[in-house]
């Protein structure tokens, strides 16, 4: 029964996960509730690498950037510990499984109105498990 609810914890993750990637639109925070010097901090320090597409990304100082970014962090790190704790502890088999949960979501999200897919977030997501795993091996010894 203990392998059940493993990969029940997982299965939850993953749902999580296609519920917030098939919001349209998805804003954290709404541009008119910025103060006038916190606008122009975030467009004058905003970077885009590439044009347009899967292969381009953009950094930001965009208050709703940074939170989407966070939610990439803990979400896919919880998915990649939780994968890692389901597979009796395979470091191969989490981040594996992790990038192909990414990959999936970013797919999915070019299907979703006001939704972009990028490669950056599949490294992102996989960097995070990556990380949540090392802390969490880390503590475990």
């Amino acid at each position: 029964m203990g392998k059940i609810w493993r990969w029940l914890v997982v299965l939850a993750v993953i749902f999580i996960i296609y519920f917030l990637s098939d919001i349209p639109n998805l804003h954290l925070i709404r541009e008119e509730h910025f103060p006038l010097w916190l606008k122009l901090l975030s467009t004058k320090y905003t970077v885009r690498l590439g044009k347009e597409g899967y292969y381009s990304y953009m950094l930001s100082l965009h208050p709703d950037f940074i939170l989407h970014k966070i939610g990439h962090i803990i979400v896919f790190g919880t998915l990649g510990t939780s994968i890692y704790w389901a597979t009796k502890f395979s470091v191969t088999w989490a981040v594996v499984l992790t990038t192909i949960v990414a990959t999936f979501d970013e797919w999915h999200q070019s299907f979703v109105l006001g939704r972009s897919s990028r490669f950056g977030d599949v490294v992102l997501d996989t960097l995070a498990a990556i990380v949540f795993i090392v802390i969490v091996r880390a503590l475990r010894k």
